[in-house]
């Protein structure tokens, strides 16, 4: 996707929920990732933003409820927003995002995420009712705000980078391997793309693929939980580095993370400042 704020997911029939999120640079500036998501209810309109939550405009403490809808920290740093309304929201305030919508919205979703129809032909179905075969054509169509400039079709990363493939490949194929092979059954990380998701972000991030790396091994992790598997990696000595301040990527708009002790630094692009860049 773009740098603009997309339709993930939404009720097309009878408007019980949206949910959009905004992208923004990351890494190198040529790729995108998630800097903040708005979920919308009948009842309250919730804004995600990396390390807090804003409701009505103000910074709200979790756990909080709100009629039906449940905003509440999940481990760590993973924000869920359970609702009444059958759609539960995960963010882990990075680059990993889940909708979980439930069965009464079979036949009545649109979006990003497809349509809920059990047809994986029209998933590519744009904001104007048409399908296309196209991801970018896709993805440009549930843009909110047509001012902002279209995605453009851009190589795989790991074609303009050729030098980064062996480290992608290297690293990625953990997923095949222990501690991860224990959820391949419930999940398989090449036929369902965790392995060439992995790759595309590593060979697509700066000169140091940690963050890229720990956010497309934290999905993998987090779509076998789904399942019930529990996987222990983070005390593994390989992904230490997954438990830094700067796997966080706490730096917006582009900004450069540096380690510094338990915290961080975010050193920030011309016309941003900010303890994370986050003001332009």
């Amino acid at each position: 996707m773009g740098r603009c704020e997309y339709v993930l997911a939404k009720d097309s029939v009878n408007n019980k929920f949206e949910i959009r999120q905004v992208n923004e640079a990351c890494e190198n500036g040529k790729f995108s990732c998630t800097k903040s998501l708005t979920v919308i209810f009948p009842t309250v309109t919730i804004q995600l933003l990396r390390g807090s939550v804003v409701v009505g405009g103000a910074e709200v403490d979790l756990p909080v409820s709100y009629g039906g809808v449940d905003i509440t920290r999940s481990g760590v740093r993973v924000t869920l927003v359970d609702s009444d309304y059958g759609v539960k929201v995960e963010w882990n305030n990075v680059h990993n995002v889940r909708v979980t919508v439930y069965g009464r919205y079979i036949d009545k979703t649109s979006g990003l995420c497809g349509t809920f129809n059990r047809n994986p032909e029209d998933d590519f179905l744009t904001a104007y009712g048409a399908t296309v075969g196209n991801a970018v054509d896709f993805g440009n169509s549930w843009k909110t705000d047509s001012c902002c400039d279209n995605a453009t079709d851009v190589p795989h990363p790991c074609e303009t980078y050729p030098g980064k493939n062996a480290t992608a490949t290297a690293n990625c194929s953990a997923l095949l391997s222990p501690p991860f092979n224990v959820c391949a059954r419930q999940v398989d990380p090449v036929l369902q793309g965790y392995v060439d998701d992995c790759e595309y972000d590593v060979c697509g991030c700066g000169d140091d693929p940690t963050v890229c790396l720990c956010q497309a091994i934290e999905a993998y992790v987090a779509a076998c939980a789904s399942y019930g598997v529990s996987i222990d990696w983070l005390s593994d000595d390989r992904y230490q580095q997954c438990n830094s301040s700067c796997a966080s990527a706490p730096c917006c708009n582009g900004g450069t993370c540096s380690n510094n002790g338990l915290s961080f630094l975010c050193s920030c692009p011309p016309g941003y400042a900010g303890d994370r860049c986050e003001t332009e």
